[in-house]
């Protein structure tokens, strides 16, 4: 662990926004709080580093709403960690790179088990805190150490021949892993151009039994009608994407 409570352009923090450039001169600034960041230093002055947000209950990062642009407050803090120069300054390192980011339940559900399950291992609950998130499989060395095939604290699996196994898997090979950032910066640009562009139509999504109106607050003034207007279908992305 290396910082909590890590603002960064909001008023008095230590950082600067992360400032993404839009068409016409214009500027998406960023700006927020990190619950925690943790840092793996090297002899050479660089450093990996994961981002870490605390959940009362667990909470997962879904590929569908990912790939749609959704999801986009953990994954922002990935970017923050990539764009904004200033961090290295502030942690001392020459450079960083980020390695993963992930959500962590405080109110973990413990397993069901005998009394000398539970006495016999030390680790009987740790599905209930599982972090729960994306990482660069590079970084699982730093990440954990024991060397296993499966992970308990982290969530990953290896096939026979060291492969990753195609279910139950939240690590990236580290080319997509970077594919994931690039997309963090362009769904964010896209949302700011739109912004700019007067979007404002109703066009809630739906995923299976998900629908945005269920978060809405402004349901009461919205002119959508679930029974007349379509939903803004979300599908399932293509393994190649």
């Amino acid at each position: 662990p290396a910082d909590v409570e890590l603002a960064f352009g909001l008023p008095e923090s230590p950082l600067p926004a992360w400032k993404i450039e839009l068409k016409d001169g214009r500027t998406l600034a960023l700006r927020g709080k990190i619950d925690r960041v943790d840092l793996f230093k090297h002899a050479d002055g660089s450093a990996q580093a994961v981002v870490l947000d605390y959940k009362s209950s667990g909470k997962q990062l879904d590929a569908t709403l990912l790939h749609h642009g959704l999801q986009l407050q953990l994954r922002s803090y990935l970017g923050v960690l990539r764009r904004v120069a200033e961090l290295e300054k502030h942690f001392g390192v020459k450079k960083i790179s980020p390695a993963g980011v992930f959500f962590i339940p405080l109110r973990g559900k413990p397993s069901s088990g005998s009394r000398a399950d539970v006495l016999e291992t030390t680790t009987a609950d740790s599905a209930a805190f599982q972090h729960s998130g994306r990482f660069d499989v590079a970084a699982l060395p730093q990440l954990d150490t024991r060397g296993e095939k499966k992970g308990t604290q982290f969530k990953y699996k290896f096939n026979k021949d060291d492969s990753l196994a195609q279910t139950g898997n939240d690590p990236l090979p580290s080319e997509d892993f970077t594919a994931l950032l690039d997309k963090i910066e362009s769904d964010l640009r896209r949302h700011g151009e739109s912004i700019f562009a007067g979007e404002a139509a109703a066009h809630p999504f739906r995923k299976g039994k998900l629908i945005a109106c269920t978060y809405c607050e402004f349901k009461t003034v919205c002119r959508f009608d679930s029974w007349v207007n379509p939903f803004n279908v979300l599908t399932k992305p293509k393994a190649s994407e």
